[in-house]
């Protein structure tokens, strides 16, 4: 193999390995020495070489990636996060949505307890209710509120949005109400934005805004030109997200033009060489410098390279070269899915299309000649797709050959309207004519393709290693190997042996999943047989007046991710909305057999509504009796309790959170380890529960009641439970300010490990019977 693949490849598996291979950088040190001794003296000249070089380029990421780690700077927001403060600072890029527009601005001061403090970072800022047009990239605004840190991965995801801005230099976000506009953009402003700005502002004058955001998208991209959100649903839906991304076609059209024009005008190759790579970087500058875009710039510049010298550049050592050379640049590029994404599917550009051709010769030549590309970039990606994401689009054929042909003609006519709009608005306009034609037909097919039967697959996200078996299926399907049938059989007997490893490793006879919902409940309770929930987090209204909830945000999501596909029993602890709100959108996405919930819970009608929607899909609706038991297998049982409910009139009367004190209490009890889901109960349903005739408080992990409430986890309660591990369901700055510290500090001098939602994440218990193993999704 070539040596700049496998240094290439070694030093990639340092950038991914960084963090736990860098206790062990000696040993590379010394297969780097053990190299070098063996080339030189052992006579072993190639083998010591090739070992020296492979150790250099591993120790090489293992030590450079923690270096060139991203980190806020001295003067950078984010040293003053979790203050309230008055920020001013001036416009950078700007990306508009439904009800809000999300900026990210270049901070200059900041003020706080009237004390002025001079910035230099970047701010990520959401502004809500802002109309289109009222703010452009370069104005300088001024902002109140308070800074935040990113949210992290909350529930074992595999994407943290923390991470994603930190790649961008931004470590603070900021939401505020309202804006205060200081400075429009002038002269001040750089060419870039103006640049943007302007042919933005060309197509919105003469198209509708979906279809002049489709066409910015085209040649800015969808961070410089975003969607509507229903337009980028539905490309997703079809397997055509990467159309509304810039690539190396745009880039790719930009330098082929500009060599045309200028080989027409008779100029020397240097000169036009120049000219194109000039020209492609200012195109990379316009679009925001995504990692797609660097990456097909940087291959685009090695080819002119070539040009101009008079040498021919094979694709793929320039596109291992161009991903070196940026990876060097910045490694943390690695873990980019754009950049990821684009690299898989030019690889297998290069070294698949044409075998598939050859394969699909019998096809009529145009069809095999559109359907070979296309399906070797789509080979190469969908391994990672499916390790990320766990979807896949069964039109994602049909809907890339038709989107191939809408968006080579739309990027032509987008192209051509923004250099004709340079000159004249009138011309602009003509050209926009037909594209604005083609772009409601395209759009409008997007809508007709979605509304076939369940185009969007999803299934568990493959692991990790299965990743790699698929890489290395692939890499020796397309080598040239005397022994690739063999080596290919092989890998694939390996599969079996493989997953069931996994499922050895993973086993786990009760995993309990405390999600990380917001301010409200859920519980994901996972036995060999059975799938339980418990509650279900908040609902709330968005700006424009539509509902979303806990259900649709994170509990699908970790339901996909997990492979499961149906909710064998829900149980509700009291029907207040931060613990029943996320049922609303799992009744219509997963089946759910059977509801438990109290009798008592009164008649509000969005918990009516949902029982009638339950009731709809199927759902078996039941009111447990009070200590009555259900046995999930000869081990596991859960037990129904209610401290206080509509028997108890005068003690309910009394209480002071009615339905909070007449909430379902559910022991899990899994041989010596027990779990105990507290609802909302408080000191007068703690009282109630402690007195009822059979019960036994004893429980090993404890979901404190009332997310910590002042108003509940007595003494009483506490000393009778005794729980080891105690998980606080809570949001972040929640308007109840709960946990309470008194609480938290009375768990804590008990001898118990608290652990709180809203600063861990997700919390996993994973029960063995007689022993417990806990983990959170954000590390402590």
């Amino acid at each position: 193999m070539n040596p700049l693949y496998l240094m290439t490849l070694a030093y990639a598996l340092g950038i991914l390995l960084s963090s736990s291979l860098w206790p062990c950088w000696w040993i590379f040190v010394a297969l780097i020495a053990l190299g070098l001794w063996r080339y030189t003296y052992a006579r072993q000249q190639p083998y010591g070489l090739m070992l020296a070089g492979l150790s250099l380029a591993v120790l090489l990421g293992v030590v450079w990636t923690p270096l060139r780690q991203p980190a806020p700077a001295v003067d950078d927001p984010s040293h003053f996060i979790g203050q309230s403060v008055v920020l001013s600072g001036r416009i950078q890029e700007m990306q508009w949505q439904e009800q809000q527009v999300k900026l990210t601005l270049l901070a200059e001061e900041l003020s706080q307890n009237q004390q002025l403090h001079l910035l230099s970072g970047k701010i990520r800022l959401g502004l809500k209710q802002v109309p289109l047009g009222q703010l452009h990239v370069g104005d300088r605004i001024q902002v109140a509120g308070r800074l935040q840190a990113p949210s992290q991965a909350q529930n074992f995801e595999r994407f943290s949005y923390r991470d994603y801005l930190a790649r961008q230099g931004v470590f603070t976000q900021l939401y505020a109400r309202d804006f205060k506009l200081l400075s429009q953009a002038q002269g001040s402003q750089t060419w870039l934005p103006r640049v943007r700005q302007f042919l933005l502002a060309g197509f919105d004058s003469h198209l509708a805004p979906a279809q002049a955001r489709v066409l910015g998208s085209l040649i800015l991209g969808e961070g410089v030109s975003p969607v509507p959100s229903e337009v980028k649903l539905n490309f997703q839906n079809l397997g055509l997200q990467h159309v509304l991304a810039v690539s190396g076609f745009q880039v790719q059209l930009v330098m082929l033009a500009i060599l045309w024009v200028f080989q027409k005008c008779g100029c020397p190759r240097w000169f036009t060489a120049i000219l194109a790579a000039l020209s492609v970087w200012c195109f990379v500058a316009l679009t925001g410098a995504p990692a797609s875009v660097l990456r097909a710039a940087m291959v685009a510049t090695l080819f002119l390279l070539g040009y101009a010298c008079f040498r021919k550049l094979s694709a793929l050592p320039a596109l291992v070269l161009a991903a070196l050379l940026i990876l060097l640049w910045q490694p943390q590029y690695i873990f980019d899915l754009g950049f990821a994404f684009s690299c898989l599917a030019t690889l297998g550009l290069i070294i698949s299309a044409q075998v598939l051709q050859t394969r699909l010769s019998g096809l009529p030549l145009f069809l095999s000649g559109a359907l070979g590309p296309l399906l070797a970039a789509q080979l190469w990606v969908l391994p990672l797709q499916f390790y990320f994401f766990g979807q896949f689009s069964w039109l994602f054929l049909p809907a890339n050959l038709v989107a191939g042909l809408f968006t080579t003609l739309l990027t032509w006519l987008a192209l051509a309207a923004a250099l004709a709009g340079a000159l004249s608005s009138f011309m602009q306009g003509l050209i926009l004519i037909p594209a604005g034609w083609v772009a409601s037909c395209f759009l409008s097919l997007g809508q007709l393709l979605v509304q076939l039967p369940q185009p969007l697959w999803s299934f568990r996200p493959i692991d990790l290693s299965f990743l790699v078996l698929a890489y290395l299926i692939l890499a020796l399907s397309f080598a040239k190997c005397m022994y690739r049938p063999q080596l290919i059989l092989a890998l694939l007997l390996s599969a079996p042996v493989l997953s069931a490893g996994l499922q050895f490793q993973r086993a786990c006879p009760v995993k309990v999943t405390y999600l990380s919902v917001g301010q409200g409940d859920a519980t994901l309770i996972q036995t060999p047989d059975q799938v339980i929930l418990i509650d279900a987090g908040p609902r709330w209204k968005k700006a424009n007046g539509e509902f979303d909830d806990a259900g649709k945000r994170a509990i699908l999501p970790f339901l996909q991710q997990a492979g499961i596909k149906q909710i064998d029993l829900a149980i509700l602890s009291h029907a207040h909305l931060d613990h029943y709100g996320g049922f609303f959108s799992i009744a219509e996405a997963v089946p759910i057999r059977q509801f438990v919930a109290a009798p008592d819970q009164g008649d509000s009608s969005q918990y009516q509504g949902l029982l009638k929607r339950l009731t709809q899909h199927g759902t078996q609706v039941i009111a447990p009796a009070n200590g009555s038991l259900l046995a999930l297998n000869s081990q596991t049982r859960l037990v129904f309790w209610q401290a206080l409910h509509s028997d108890d009139e005068d003690i309910v009367s009394q209480a002071s959170h009615d339905l909070n004190n007449r909430s379902l209490v559910i022991q899990l009890i899994h041989q010596e380890v027990r779990f105990l889901f507290a609802g909302d109960i408080e000191a007068e349903g703690e009282q109630a529960l402690l007195a009822q005739p059979g019960f036994q408080p004893q429980a090993t992990v404890l979901k404190v009641p009332h997310h910590g409430s002042k108003t509940s986890s007595g003494l009483a309660f506490m000393h009778a439970v005794q729980p080891r591990e105690a998980i606080v369901s809570v949001g972040e700055r929640n308007r109840f300010r709960h946990p309470a510290p008194a609480v938290i500090r009375r768990y804590q001098e008990s001898g118990t490990r608290v652990w709180r939602t809203d600063q861990a994440g997700a919390v996993c218990v994973c029960s063995r019977g007689r022993s417990y193993e806990i983990l959170s999704a954000i590390a402590s």
